[in-house]
């Protein structure tokens, strides 16, 4: 089959990417201003403070209700009754040999012994952290 210029063409037509059509619309003046906070400066220095004040302003701002909660009612201490045991929100936290065992203090009691424990952390701060989600989620 010879190729003709018409049936060429319509080939070419066929095998042709169309783009896509876009309509471009202006910026509000709202979205240019967070378009021009989003910019980093041309000079490497100010760039590089501006790259650290977003990190840190990133770290100090509360993004869960959590933090919020953190923010308005301060994190408890946990009150040390003996040496690696502590009392935590009505729970008892005890150091192991390479581990901190911590557990529900039964209602009533006053004794630390008489917990019962049923889950085990690596530091004090990830028992407590355990602890405070327990608690938060309302979980028995």
């Amino acid at each position: 089959m010879a190729l003709n210029p018409k049936t060429q063409q319509a080939l070419m037509d066929m095998l042709k990417v169309k783009q896509p059509e876009s309509i471009a619309s202006p910026l509000s003046p709202y979205e240019a201003i967070q378009m021009e906070r989003g910019l980093l400066s041309t000079d490497p220095v100010i760039s590089k403070l501006q790259k650290t004040g977003r990190s840190i302003k990133g770290l100090l701002e509360p993004e869960t209700p959590m933090d919020y909660a953190g923010i308005v009612f301060p994190a408890a201490k946990a009150k040390k009754i003996a040496n690696g045991i502590y009392h935590y929100r009505g729970h008892i936290i005890e150091k192991g040999e390479d581990f901190w065992s911590w557990g529900k203090l039964p209602k009533g009691s006053k004794d630390w012994t008489d917990a019962e424990y049923n889950d085990a952390s690596n530091t004090l701060k990830d028992a407590k952290n355990a602890i405070d989600y327990i608690i938060e989620k309302n979980i028995k």
